[in-house]
């Protein structure tokens, strides 16, 4: 999800600078619904684990970031 715009008097002139200003708001989610993700399947057949998950990896993450543009 991205929002920005620009906000506030970002116009040519002795106090705009000719730049924009503005506030970009970023939200990064990984893993949403939190499912679990089986890794480390063993590959030897005469072990008690052979074709089973060992390890779980990758739990829910989610990062929010804000940028102030003056």
């Amino acid at each position: 999800m991205r929002i920005a715009g620009p906000r506030g008097g970002g116009g040519p002139g002795p106090r705009g600078g000719g730049r924009q200003k503005g506030i970009t708001i970023n939200v990064s989610a990984q893993n949403l619904t939190n499912r679990s993700n089986f890794s480390g399947f063993s590959g030897v057949m005469t072990s008690q684990y052979f074709m089973q998950a060992t390890s779980v990896s990758n739990p829910r993450q989610v990062d929010v970031s804000i940028r102030f543009s003056f």
